[in-house]
């Protein structure tokens, strides 16, 4: 999971890099906000003391999932991004939060 949600945000990074420059403080800094705090919270809570740290920090990365879902649609229906991009794009991201969900199932006390 840790790799997909980091090659996710690559993609972000690099699918961003096209949009109009009046976004740049706006729709791109909180697209890759939300894709590069996913693989950082897994990152860091992995290496956390407990499992009840780790599922904390798991459970901020959740939250940015559908977040990112929801900036994928709008640069889609801005046309700043593909109809076909944003939905590969939206379909990794969901693939990322169905792992995300285990995981977190997984941690509980």
């Amino acid at each position: 999971m840790g790799q997909l949600s980091y090659a996710l945000a690559l993609d972000i990074y690099r699918d961003t890099r096209a949009f109009p420059a009046d976004e740049r403080y706006g729709l791109v800094k909180q697209m890759r906000g939300c894709a590069t705090s996913v693989p950082a919270n897994i990152a860091e809570g992995s290496r956390r003391a407990t499992n009840g740290e780790f599922r904390q920090s798991v459970g901020i990365a959740a939250g940015s999932n559908p977040e990112l879902d929801v900036f994928l649609r709008l640069s889609s229906d801005l046309d700043y991004m593909s109809p076909d991009l944003a939905e590969k794009r939206r379909a990794a991201n969901t693939r990322i939060g169905r792992m995300l969900r285990g995981l977190f199932i997984s941690l509980r006390p």
